[in-house]
């Protein structure tokens, strides 16, 4: 039996006994289309399940373009209610075609979009690999466009043993990211370092942190006089977890901060106004 469908094509997840038997099934998403890829049971006993959504309505909520379908990322609790949804990507087409749960309780999508605004930028032309990172209640904390100017489109992604990203997918591309393309489409594998965002921005402002290595605190020098508005200094771990943020006002200072409560370990520093980044830097905590 199928549950009430809310238009056309929808999610549908089926939970069944260990002899295929039906415990609960549900029917996710609005009067257009969605289109489920990928889903996994999370470590708290709930699913999470990613694909693809076009619909204004019905479960959907957030989706950044009218006539165009966003990335849909559903999680669900044991019993397959839902506990939250988040519509990923900007004007353009988005999609995600797989999405697991990393080491910290957080997600990460691999598909692909062709927008550059909203969540997305970094778009190289066409359709992009499209990798998203996030917390453990769906908010974004990086992303990441990969690709050239033709159709790039992930199919596959998983973290890896050196808590990096190891991405697979086609690529049609022979330019931007993508090298060696032997004629038409090829498999383009691709493998991300553990952090992806603070290190491989290319951002106008560097900050002088000191002490570095650092004890219970470090000192930060930076120059925010060319942005406008106050910004924010953000703390990420090499996981992509934010572990301290504070607002920065837009003018040359120095500034202590506390970090006497991190682990012992490396971190980075990002400095961003209105979500677009100025800054970035580096230190280690002894």
């Amino acid at each position: 039996p199928v549950g009430t469908n809310h238009g056309y094509d929808e999610y549908w997840a089926v939970k069944t006994d260990s002899s295929g038997n039906i415990q609960w099934q549900k029917c996710l998403g609005g009067t257009s289309n969605e289109w489920a890829y990928s889903i996994h049971q999370t470590i708290d006993g709930g699913y999470i399940i990613a694909g693809e959504a076009g619909s204004i309505n019905g479960n959907v909520t957030g989706i950044h373009g009218t006539a165009t379908n966003d990335a849909w990322i559903v999680k669900l609790n044991s019993s397959g209610n839902i506990q939250w949804q988040k519509c990923l990507g900007g004007t353009n087409f988005e999609g995600t075609q797989s999405i697991s749960q990393t080491i910290d309780g957080g997600y990460v999508i691999a598909g692909y979009t062709a927008s550059n605004d909203s969540d997305v930028n970094g778009n190289h032309g066409g359709y992009d690999y499209w990798i998203v990172k996030t917390d453990t209640s769906g908010n974004i904390q990086w992303q990441k466009c990969l690709g050239g100017t033709n159709t790039d489109i992930a199919y596959a992604l998983q973290q890896t043993s050196d808590n990096g990203y190891i991405i697979a997918g086609y690529s049609a591309s022979n330019d931007g990211d993508v090298s060696g393309n032997h004629g038409y489409g090829d498999y383009w594998i691709v493998k991300l370092s553990a952090f992806v965002g603070v290190e491989e921005e290319k951002i106008n402002t560097d900050i002088v942190i000191f002490p570095n290595p650092a004890n219970n605190y470090v000192w930060l020098d930076y120059d925010l006089s060319h942005a406008t508005g106050n910004g924010k200094l953000i703390i990420y771990n090499t996981l992509g977890e934010i572990m301290l943020q504070k607002t920065i006002y837009n003018y040359f200072k120095t500034v202590k901060v506390d970090c006497s409560n991190l682990q012992e370990g490396i971190y980075y520093i990002l400095l961003e106004q209105n979500n677009r980044k100025f800054g970035s830097g580096k230190f280690v905590k002894q």
